[in-house]
């Protein structure tokens, strides 16, 4: 009867871990970032951002050893290694995060100013920014552009939960 119960509590404690729902736009030092974007309709899968950016005026070379390097991250990210450049629909998504000017405490002048890499290619490799006036109302997400892998641009990773 003690070991029934034992098994009983452990999954029950395993289920409520594994069904923890989260709010968009919201630091979760469990998930190492900000969550910008779910998958699912009951919040329990999405897309998370570290809480800064990985590197800054790197080759597209350098920003995957940018990504794979943990003192790149706080404390919190740190503790994930599957953090991956993101696909450039992950940095509209970012975009749009930043349009909705409720990411407390992150600093996204990089993607105002240059773009980030992104891991998709196409007779070179692609990045994301947006114009406007820097008014948040006046905030556009522009298509990506395409840049020779030597460039130098900015790097911020991506994750999913």
């Amino acid at each position: 009867m003690k070991k029934l119960f034992i098994i009983l509590v452990s999954l029950l404690v395993t289920a409520s871990v594994y069904s923890q729902t989260y709010k968009i736009d919201t630091y979760y030092p469990e998930l190492g970032g900000y969550v910008i974007q779910f998958y699912d309709a009951d919040h329990t899968h999405g897309l998370v951002i570290p809480a800064e950016d990985q590197g800054t005026h790197t080759d597209w070379k350098g920003a995957n050893s940018l990504i794979s390097n943990a003192d790149n991250y706080n404390s919190d990210g740190a503790k994930f290694n599957d953090w991956r450049l993101p696909l450039a629909s992950d940095i509209k998504i970012m975009c749009e995060a930043y349009a909705r000017n409720n990411l407390k405490g992150i600093n996204f002048a990089n993607l105002w100013l240059d773009g980030y890499w992104t891991r998709e290619e196409n007779v070179g490799y692609w990045i994301s920014w947006m114009t406007g006036s820097g008014n948040f109302d006046d905030i556009k997400c522009v298509d990506q552009r395409i840049v020779g892998k030597e460039t130098l641009i900015n790097v911020r990773a991506v994750r999913n939960f």
